[in-house]
């Protein structure tokens, strides 16, 4: 069984947890990231946080495991989760 993964990473200039959204842009709010399942999908995920490394937008950017419980994701460890929290 895969599970679902999202991107997060800490914005550069303040250090605030970011996730990438399905727009290829960095939000604040859990809610906004984007889910995927599979690897393709994780290194098409991994790829845009690498170019947003190299943009110096974030650093640190790593897949955050998440369950879906409905129409909602939480995360599956609090590691990552700070700020803007899913409720």
């Amino acid at each position: 069984m895969m599970s679902l993964k999202v991107m997060t990473a800490n914005g550069l200039l303040d250090g605030e947890v970011l996730y990438l959204t399905d727009r290829s842009t960095w939000s604040p709010w859990f809610d906004d990231a984007v889910a995927v399942c599979g690897q393709a999908a994780e290194q098409q995920l991994e790829s845009a946080a690498a170019a947003a490394v190299r943009d110096r937008l974030v650093v640190g950017p790593y897949l955050l495991p998440v369950t879906a419980e409905g129409d909602r994701l939480l995360p599956i460890s609090q590691r990552g989760c700070s700020g803007p929290w899913p409720g």
